[in-house]
């Protein structure tokens, strides 16, 4: 085998083996070539080899016994650790889809709560978990870089990977992000709706101000302009998450004289209050209002109407995240540009929208 030229040939032997057995190609108790064999096919000498499983050993991932060779073992544990949250929290979503891959994987999972870190981060905790644990997955998101548990993570020298980060979150962390396109999907989501005839269409959103998903105000304006809606700032629906709030705007903005025909809706679970709403206000979807949620909340097809969202297919990150975390070779310590994975939509067409009849 070739020794890339810019690892040591010690650290080019543990990573092919660490690879292997993190890949389930040598599962836990797999006995592994012998060091001759090794030495052979790397074309090295004994010693480097097993200096190689050395390292290995002290990871957890090989066990030596004298006069039976070198077995794979399970390694250190991946560490989970979560934020969590109310339903609408993503970390429900996608946390699933990292169980089951670590379960597919072998890889036994820990959890562990944020609060926990932070009130006990000066224990020799980092020193701990660079002993128990290969890897973490951090459920972060929206990050500004001077966040306690930034520092502390790097303490612990461990690769670490954020299966639903926002964009930029590479730049302001050294670590791997995971996330969507997200100002393509909400603009997929409106076009769903244009496609379909809509030419009014309102926009539920936060009342902050980067609240349209990657676009400035007179970013999303203008988008919808360039489109063909009409774009009345009066379409825009900007308030706090939350029943009371979402339905004293939505009950706004169906006094109006010119009623929209669509609502894009930033999440599903704003679009959930605002069908409430409109429920209560006799208002038919999507008969009078066609409704577009987004992140495929998976409640939303149990809705009546069912939901149409964008779906941010949080399950599928969470098995991606493991999968990265495990593979840290080409993002671990590199810079920001290698240190973001951007993952797929899909536009999700349910009962909650309807075509309208085109005028001629």
């Amino acid at each position: 085998m070739n020794i890339a030229p810019d690892i040591s040939k010690k650290d080019q032997i543990a990573q092919y083996l660490r690879g292997r057995i993190r890949n389930n190609i040598y599962p836990a108790g797999k006995r592994l070539e012998s060091v001759r064999s090794l030495a052979d096919d790397f074309d090295v000498s004994l010693k480097i080899v097993t200096d190689a499983l050395s390292d290995l050993e002290k990871e957890g991932l090989v066990r030596r016994e004298a006069g039976r060779g070198v077995f794979a073992e399970q390694g250190r544990k991946l560490l989970f650790v979560f934020i969590g949250g109310d339903i609408e929290a993503p970390y429900h979503y996608y946390s699933p889809g990292v169980e089951e891959r670590a379960k597919e994987r072998r890889i036994k999972v820990e959890r562990l709560p944020l609060a926990f870190i932070r009130s006990n981060a000066g224990c020799n905790l980092a020193q701990q978990f660079k002993r128990d644990y290969f890897g973490i997955i951090f459920d972060g998101y929206y990050m500004r870089g001077d966040e306690p548990e930034v520092n502390f993570f790097q303490e612990t020298g461990l690769p670490v990977v954020l299966p639903h980060a926002l964009t930029g979150d590479n730049e302001t962390t050294p670590f791997m992000v995971i996330h969507p396109d997200f100002k393509q999907a909400f603009s997929d989501g409106v076009r769903c709706l244009y496609e379909k005839g809509h030419r009014r269409i309102a926009t539920l959103t936060f009342d902050v101000d980067d609240a349209f998903r990657g676009y400035t105000k007179e970013e999303y304006l203008a988008f919808l302009e360039g489109l063909g809606c009409e774009t009345p700032e009066a379409f825009l629906v900007q308030t706090k998450y939350g029943e009371n709030e979402i339905a004293r705007g939505i009950s706004r903005l169906l006094k109006k004289a010119k009623k929209p025909t669509a609502l894009m809706c930033v999440s599903d679970f704003f679009a959930m209050y605002a069908m409430k709403t409109m429920c209560r206000l006799g208002i038919r979807i999507p008969e009078e209002i066609s409704v577009m949620g987004f992140c495929g909340y998976p409640g939303g097809e149990a809705l009546e109407p069912p939901l149409s969202s964008v779906d941010m297919h949080y399950h599928d990150a969470g098995r991606l995240a493991v999968d990265t975390v495990c593979q840290p070779d080409s993002w671990f310590g590199k810079d920001a540009s290698k240190r973001v994975i951007v993952t797929s939509h899909t536009i999700i067409e349910r009962k909650s929208i309807k075509t309208l009849k085109r005028k001629d």
